[in-house]
Parts: C-alpha cells; structure tokens; sequence
C-alpha cells in the first residue's frame, strides 16, 4: 500500500538529503524527481543533469520516478 509520495525539483535534490536522515517508517513510499513546472526554464539543464547522476549513483531508495516535460522538453529529459 502507497502511504505518501513526495515531489521533489530536480534542481533542490540536496532535500533528498534530508530523507535519507529520516526513520524509515517517516520516508515516502514513493519520490518524484519533478523535471516539469517546479523547475524554472533557467534550471532546466542543470536539473537533467542532478537527476540523471542521481539515478545513475542508484544511492535513491525505494520507488523513484520522474516526471518530464512535453514535447521537445520531454525528450530533452529523456535524452539526459
């Protein structure tokens, strides 16, 4: 059972931080890397970028997912 999910900016990942300091039983079951409308225009690429060596350290626990843009922009992240 999903008790909570957290959505978190690609560009502020320093918050996932803070989980991890966390109880367990006190974490989300579920943590969304937002590269979507949370993240200004201007920190598109560095969020890509925080998010891909995030996911690619495989230091996330649990269930991770990550939400892209549309269009040209979605691609972008996919890319990343």
């Amino acid at each position: 059972m999903i008790r909570s999910a957290l959505f978190v900016p690609g560009d502020q990942l320093h918050l996932v931080d803070k989980l991890r300091r966390r109880p367990r039983d006190q974490q989300p079951d579920r943590l969304i890397l937002d590269l979507e409308d949370s993240v200004a225009p201007s920190a598109k690429l560095a969020a890509r970028n925080a998010v891909a060596t995030a996911l690619a350290s495989r230091q996330l626990e649990g269930e991770v997912i990550v939400r892209i843009n549309a269009d040209q922009a979605g691609l972008d992240d996919l890319a990343a």
